[in-house]
Formats: structure tokens, sequence, C-alpha cells
């Protein structure tokens, strides 16, 4: 589910501008930063957030996006496992 999440190109730069973000990015913001439309960038959030590559938290009346570091290393270790052998 992760590379089908990532696979699309809007939602790729929302998933690298949220991870560049030290505090997460609210929707509005991440939808300017990967130069996307809000209602496209909500789309696509929940997504990344159904293969578990962000996490979505409402502060206030904003919905904060999180990028999941556990959930990409899992996704590096498929990878490195494929190319050394083990998968």
């Amino acid at each position: 589910m992760a590379f089908n999440a990532l696979s699309q190109p809007n939602r790729l730069a929302l998933f690298k501008a949220i991870s560049n973000s030290n505090d997460g990015l609210n929707t509005t913001d991440a939808a300017k930063a990967a130069g996307t439309l809000i209602n496209t960038a909500t789309v696509n959030l929940t997504v990344l957030s159904a293969a578990g590559l962000i996490q979505s938290t409402r502060e206030g009346r904003s919905v904060v996006h999180r990028a999941q570091p556990k959930a990409v290393r899992k996704l590096a270790d498929f990878l490195i496992g494929i190319v050394d052998g083990k998968e």
C-alpha cells in the first residue's frame, strides 16, 4: 500500500513537504508546499495516512500532518531485503 501511495506525483510531493517540516504541516501549508489544490491534497493526504506514512492530528481548527519515520524505515528495510536477496 505504501508503494501505491507514493507512486502518484502529488502524493509524493505532499509526503516530501511533510517529511521536510520539523513540526508537521497543516493541510493548507502542505498543499501550498506541494503545489496542489487543497481539495486534491485532502484526498491524497487520506491515502498517505491509510498507508501509514503520515499521521494526521486535529489541533484546534487545523489538521496537522506528520511523517511516520518507522513506516519509512520498514519500507526501506523491505527494499534492502529485496536487493540483498532476503525477500
